[in-house]
């Protein structure tokens, strides 16, 4: 029967069977199941754990010495992901390669998609069902597909993969019978409209790529955080460090007549640390020099010099970097004039204590609370001597080519992974680090 337009622009009508509206509420019931279960075997392929309990309890840990279920296993294989071209590393693989949960994910929401707003079409319109009839056959071939891999391959069987491909036989077979096949004496309206279907197609199509972007983007974030935790276990390896600490040149790092060192004076090994105290690193490394002094300060001594990253006082750094770490270094270079290498200690302690509010300027106020003539201290900030003594640090750091801090360098040489204490202990010689000593710190550790 051939449409004709009427005269009120409402849609055509003809003699016809009437569209199972009910069969694309439940296809869709089953597409948002499918998608439900996808998502978490999605989870389950990323490590994390299921939302569904039944799943959870099949495909979850196990407790045995396998450490993994069937399920987990069938996941976990090179069979779960698209592997990327050109990568024969397994390894490789599992970090990069999509997990087929994501397009399963999709190609659910997809059908989905399709059967909420579209569903079973009128016998004029059948063309639109014959695509989404394409979409489901092509799902269900790539079940088929897995659920042989199973059986024949793996010889192992995920449950969730089994009750996701099962929606999927059963999607195909509500699109059969969505199918307006014979014709019936009813006047009905023809539909689905071609806006709507176009409509319905640019939707689901957006979807399934919002799903397989958003897991790619997980995937990769996954393979950098992998990639990442790697890197620092092996520049954490007290061997490594000590690898790469024996390639480093020797530097002539004078020490003053007036040195004020923290650790035994009279120790075999030599750290200068250059800070900064406004960058987070070197709080980080002051915490591990403290732990270092408390440790093993009877073989080693540590003296502070002084590079901040700020264009105040360091002309390398004039386009920016850390506005208030001249002034904080004037503050514990005034605190060692006022009240000798004690109170220098203690001022640098308490600024890292307070680094997030060193932009604050209230030096003075924290001179006072350790005690110090805040008058004194507050001259000694601006004096000629504590200038020179720190634009002599600098210029020491831009001879030995600091360019990131912190810097740190042990008996000449510098050390770049200091994160791990063992590491310390493997570059002074000891076999293990020893427990923090029970005697009080001496004076300026």
């Amino acid at each position: 029967m051939t449409e004709a337009p009427t005269a009120t622009g409402a849609p055509p009508t003809e003699r016809t069977a009437k569209p199972k509206r009910w069969l694309g509420w439940l296809a869709a019931a089953l597409a948002l199941l499918g998608w439900w279960l996808s998502i978490d075997l999605l989870r389950l392929t990323g490590g994390a754990h299921a939302i569904n309990p039944w799943l959870e309890a099949s495909c979850g840990p196990v407790s045995d010495e396998a450490g993994s279920s069937d399920c987990l296993s069938v996941l976990q294989s090179r069979w779960a992901r698209i592997e990327p071209p050109d990568t024969a590393d397994s390894l490789a693989q599992q970090r990069i390669g999509l997990p087929w949960a994501a397009l399963g994910a999709a190609y659910f929401a997809f059908v989905a998609v399709w059967y909420v707003f579209v569903g079973p079409p009128t016998r004029n319109r059948r063309a639109w069902h014959l695509l989404i009839a394409a979409v489901v056959v092509l799902g269900v071939c790539h079940s088929v597909y897995f659920m042989r891999v199973m059986a024949f391959v793996l010889h192992k069987w995920c449950a969730g993969c089994v009750a996701a491909h099962g929606v999927n036989g059963l999607l195909l077979l509500i699109t059969i019978s969505a199918y307006p096949w014979t014709r019936k004496p009813a006047v009905v309206r023809a539909h689905p409209q071609r806006r709507l279907a176009l409509a319905a197609l640019l939707a689901g199509l957006l979807v399934a790529w919002l799903h397989v972007t958003e897991t790619k983007l997980m995937v990769v974030a996954s393979a950098a955080g992998q990639l990442r935790s790697h890197y620092f276990e092996i520049v954490n390896d007290p061997e490594y460090a000590r690898w790469r600490y024996r390639w480093q040149p020797i530097m002539t790092i004078p020490l003053r007549e007036d040195e004020d060192f923290a650790g035994d004076a009279d120790a075999p090994h030599t750290l200068i640390v250059f800070i900064d105290f406004q960058c987070p690193a070197c709080k980080l490394a002051h915490e591990r020099v403290a732990e270092l002094i408390e440790q093993h300060g009877d073989v080693v001594r540590v003296a502070f010099r002084h590079f901040p990253q700020d264009a105040e006082c360091n002309r390398q750094y004039q386009g920016g970097g850390h506005p208030a770490s001249c002034g904080a270094a004037r503050a514990t270079e005034a605190a060692r004039l006022v009240g000798g290498a004690g109170d220098f200690a203690r001022m640098r302690n308490l600024l890292y204590e307070r680094q997030r509010d060193l932009e604050l300027n209230r030096f003075n106020d924290w001179a006072a609370e350790l005690g110090l003539d805040v008058t004194a201290f507050s001259a000694a900030m601006s004096s000629p001597t504590v200038a020179e003594r720190i634009q002599a640090d600098i210029e020491l750091g831009t001879q030995l080519g600091i360019d990131k801090m912190p810097a740190l360098f042990l008996n000449g040489r510098r050390v770049e992974h200091w994160r791990n204490p063992k590491t310390w202990a493997a570059l002074l010689g000891l076999d293990e680090p020893r427990p923090p000593a029970t005697s009080q710190p001496k004076p300026g550790a």
